[in-house]
């Protein structure tokens, strides 16, 4: 772990690795807070080979606009670094980005641009995660890799009598459920049922 002279209450300062993907050509500073309260090693793309000189307390990977091949490159990252916190900074604001990103085991998602506040509590997160990540045995994780759904946000907006098939799919999406069991928990004959999505 990294370990410089104290910059504030959380002890030593964190060290952090800031992958810059973003595809406009211009290289933005990293926000102000973070540069402050962090020792921070930019690198244009997204190369784990710095993780072999540099052992991070966390990884920030930005993105302006992320498209499906970068989310799927930040996912398979963070699938072979499990044990590095992770987080995603961006400055597209997508509820279902967010998710994504939370299933992904990312442990924040920030929205450019970033406040100090937002930063505080992100970094004292992850100096916890810091101190058990350096009092902890290492151990084998275990990883989820079930494929997050293209559109995901249901929201408010949601149709009254679909709710209950919607919270039927939330409560049971990793298992077989059939058109008959969706309408039977809207109380609803399963051709209704259909004629509810036109």
């Amino acid at each position: 772990m990294s370990s410089v002279t104290p910059q504030n209450n959380r002890g030593p300062q964190l060290g952090v690795v800031w992958f810059d993907l973003k595809s406009s050509i211009q290289i933005a500073d990293t926000p102000e807070a973070f540069g402050k309260l962090c020792e921070v090693q930019r690198v244009l793309g997204l190369d784990s080979r710095i993780l072999e000189t540099f052992n991070p307390d966390l990884v920030v990977i930005e993105f302006d606009y992320p498209s499906r091949a970068d989310m799927d490159r930040a996912a398979n990252f963070k699938a072979s670094h499990a044990s590095i916190p992770m987080i995603i900074v961006t400055v597209q604001h997508s509820e279902a980005l967010a998710v994504w990103c939370f299933r992904k085991k990312f442990i924040d998602f920030l929205v450019q641009p970033v406040s100090a506040g937002e930063v505080d509590a992100c970094l004292e997160d992850v100096s916890r995660i810091s101190k058990l990540r350096r009092e902890q045995a290492s151990r084998e994780l275990a990883l989820y890799t079930a494929r997050v759904p293209a559109e995901i946000s249901y929201g408010r907006g949601a149709s009254q009598p679909l709710r209950p098939a919607i919270d039927l799919v939330a409560a049971q999406y990793h298992e077989p459920l059939t058109v008959s069991i969706a309408a039977e928990a809207c109380q609803m004959i399963p051709f209704r049922f259909g004629r509810q999505f036109k």
